[in-house]
């Protein structure tokens, strides 16, 4: 999900899109009449950027409220909050790659065990929090996921947890306020404030396209135009079609194996790089000395080649930004992401980078 995200912003940035991470909206600015022209941005070193706009979009998913009561004081919540945990076990529970839908739990939930990079991914929870409470995973549901997986692998025992995280999912509020998250309909609603600020709230991944074709309907209202007709462009990574990928994929194997150093992963390298990088994977690989191709870790063979990758061209900033996002290192297994941490924070320091910490609740 992470790597779907950053593959559709940075095939817009191909398109002419300016990319800015790390900038927090901290004020806004008007018109006599009211209308919202501009914002006052902050970035990670803390500098300050003024921008001026026709039309501006706020899909901040569980941040939505706080740049709407920005833009407008006086409106109402429109989302609650529903945390999602997921634990990652090193035991494989999926034999032959194939998952397990538990199809209903004592409290009438769904739980997934999955296939995860060589371990198992179990989830999830459904618990209504405040938005600082959204990336902090409680000991009731480890205990909780742990409880049901148990019941259907007896012989599991005590699992060996290697990584554990939540998201928020950005539910609409319901009418009936006291109503449980896990009964909430994830739909969405494009919202268009009197003062201009249009904001996407709501949905989920799988209706992301829907989403962002709404979203752009109400562009052309605010902005009383039509917009240009919708173009197709392939993914970064991609040909124009999935047999062409397929094919040319099939074909860069073996010239990316020949690139990578001798070691015991080197075909679950050639993998990793592929499943990142699609067809991008031997420009990546190329452009740096055999010494930064070098695997550096066994649960993903990830290479400074990389690490460095994301930080020029993937506006990665952080520990965090590396480990956990632009690869799953972290999300499979914290003490081995942890242990490439000096790595990671030597090439952000060599880019004149904030040395940070990783931090999965960031």
């Amino acid at each position: 999900d992470a790597r779907l995200n950053l593959l559709l912003a940075l095939t817009s940035e191909r398109e002419g899109t300016c990319i800015k991470t790390y900038s927090e909206v901290l004020e806004f600015k008007y018109r006599e009449n009211g209308q919202v022209i501009g914002a006052i941005s902050q970035g990670i070193d803390g500098s300050q950027q003024s921008w001026e706009f026709k039309a501006i979009v706020n899909a901040t998913g569980i941040g939505s409220d706080k740049i709407r009561h920005l833009a407008d004081p006086n409106v109402e919540p429109r989302i609650l909050i529903s945390r999602g945990t997921h634990l990652v076990v090193e035991e494989n529970l999926c034999p032959e790659g194939i998952g397990l839908l538990i199809p209903s739990t004592d409290d009438g939930r769904v739980l997934f065990v999955l296939p995860f990079f060589g371990r198992t991914q179990i989830g999830t929870t459904d618990i209504r929090c405040n938005i600082h409470e959204a990336n902090s995973p409680s000991t009731n549901e480890e205990a909780y996921l742990i409880r049901h997986i148990k019941s259907w692998f007896p012989n599991l025992r005590e699992p060996t947890i290697s990584s554990q995280w939540s998201g928020g999912r950005p539910l609409l509020m319901p009418c009936k306020h006291d109503m449980n998250s896990s009964d909430v309909v994830r739909e969405h609603e494009i919202e268009v404030l009197p003062c201009g600020l249009i904001s996407a709230m709501g949905g989920k991944w799988t209706t992301s396209r829907k989403i962002a074709l709404d979203t752009l309907q109400a562009v052309e209202r605010v902005l009383d135009i039509k917009l240009s007709h919708k173009k197709r462009i392939p993914l970064m990574g991609c040909k124009s079609n999935s047999h062409q990928t397929r094919l040319t994929l099939l074909k860069e194997r073996e010239e990316l194996s020949r690139c990578l150093p001798d070691s015991m992963c080197k075909q679950q390298q050639v993998e990793h790089l592929q499943s990142n990088f699609g067809l991008e994977a031997l420009s990546v690989i190329l452009k740096a000395p055999i010494v930064k191709r070098e695997p550096l870790s066994q649960v993903i063979p990830v290479c400074i080649a990389e690490i460095e990758h994301a930080i020029d061209n993937e506006h990665a900033c952080t520990t965090t930004d590396i480990l956990a996002r632009r690869n799953r290192l972290a999300m499979i297994d914290i003490n081995e992401a942890e242990r490439i941490i000096p790595i990671v924070q030597q090439k952000l320091e060599e880019r004149n980078l904030p040395k940070s910490n990783l931090d999965l609740s960031k």
